[in-house]
């Protein structure tokens, strides 16, 4: 055999064990830009560094944040600001991981754990601006409908990330170009229907209800065809035979009863580092130390709604070394059962309260009145005896 044909076998093994390798490793940094839609003015700068295990059938994103700058409140890190965050997906479903902590109860040593029977990002809150590196490495042609939820407006809790239509351009398997305009084709006939979207948190209370009512009037004040996101990878990257994003940038605006004329979300992503690894990566332990934390879990594919019941998600902590659950638990899956047969109907809250206000408004309508016909027939009876 000739050194030519040796070199031609070893080149085209090398392109094989590229094309079928475990896993693409890349590492690089993100920023995070909210300003004022009027002047351009920032109020809230975020840097964070990322890693990202990506492969045909499994995707993992880690992110660390390691500079923040809160301008409006700078002695204050809102609920929207986490150490770390953490999304991968299995191909089936997605998980959401970050530390537990709030405002009263830091660094606590527990993880919550968000888990969603689908493929794109839904999350309650886009801590640390996850949506980019998601875009940019976790949304595929599979999971790229016209009609998904906008991440970064908190879909669990708000319906005006919804009723938007989602414009595509793929490189293989990475997204190159996406512009995201309002479609109101795609709002439903009543806010019921709104509130009872698969992805959404159906309200619990008067507030949480009149909450969701208002961002469902902001959103449907968005002129249909409105373009209010873009995104752009204009750089790539080749590893080994692979072609992926080096640098990408999306572009939001904030839209509803006024247009400004600037955006009001930026973040710029840039890849410093990639690699072709062949090892195995445990996705659900990998950067995490789990070891002593409790785990707090909200399964959503646990959801179910029957009729006027809905059973919103499934509740549960795993304690240290516990195994985690899976779709089909018998426990889980009795506690539903019964909650669907016997629970509350999804909107008791609403109702009683409607009914409350209704008789609340009728005795202020009607008081005066009987008070008025009392007064009346008091005068009367006062004539009637004058004259007699």
């Amino acid at each position: 055999m000739s050194t030519r044909q040796l070199y031609i076998i070893l080149s085209i093994m090398v392109i094989c064990a590229s094309l079928y390798a475990d896993n693409i490793i890349v590492e690089g940094v993100y920023n995070v830009r909210k300003q004022n839609p009027k002047n351009k003015n920032p109020y809230v700068l975020m840097t964070n560094r990322y890693i990202a295990s990506i492969n045909d059938t499994e995707w993992l994103i880690y992110t660390t944040c390691v500079g923040y700058t809160n301008i409006s409140w700078p002695d204050k890190k809102p609920l929207i600001y986490k150490k770390w965050h953490k999304i991968w997906s299995d191909g089936n479903a997605l998980y959401q991981m970050y530390p537990a902590d709030d405002n009263k109860t830091k660094d606590n040593n527990n993880i919550k754990l968000i888990i969603i029977p689908h493929s794109y990002y839904t999350p309650q809150l886009d801590y640390l601006g996850m949506s980019l590196p998601w875009i940019t490495y976790g949304l595929t042609k599979r999971v790229a409908g016209p009609n998904i939820p906008i991440p970064w407006r908190s879909p669990k809790y708000n319906v005006d990330a919804y009723g938007f239509r989602w414009e595509y351009e793929f490189k293989n398997r990475y997204c190159n170009t996406i512009k995201i305009y309002r479609d109101t084709s795609y709002d439903k006939d009543n806010i019921t229907n709104e509130l009872l979207r698969p992805q959404t948190l159906y309200p619990r209370s008067v507030h949480e209800y009149n909450s969701k009512k208002m961002s469902l009037k902001i959103r449907k004040a968005v002129d249909d065809g409105y373009n209010v996101t873009e995104y752009r990878c204009s750089e790539w990257m080749n590893v080994g035979s692979k072609n992926i994003p080096k640098v990408s940038m999306l572009k939001s605006k904030l839209y509803g009863y006024v247009k400004h004329p600037y955006n009001t979300l930026i973040e710029h992503l840039r890849a410093t580092n990639a690699l072709i690894s062949n090892d195995n990566i445990n996705i659900k332990n990998a950067y995490v130390d789990l070891a002593g934390k409790n785990i707090i879990v909200h399964d959503y594919r646990y959801r179910k709604l029957e009729g006027k019941h809905l059973y919103r998600r499934a509740e549960y902590t795993l304690e240290p070394g516990e195994p985690w659950k899976g779709a089909n638990d018998p426990e889980i899956l009795a506690e539903r059962a019964e909650y669907l047969e016997s629970g509350p109907e999804y909107d008791d809250y609403v109702t009683y309260p409607h009914y409350v206000s209704w008789i609340t408004m009728g005795l202020i309508i009607t008081t005066p009145a009987v008070i008025y016909l009392i007064w009346r027939r008091r005068r009367r009876y006062e004539y009637s005896q004058s004259d007699g």
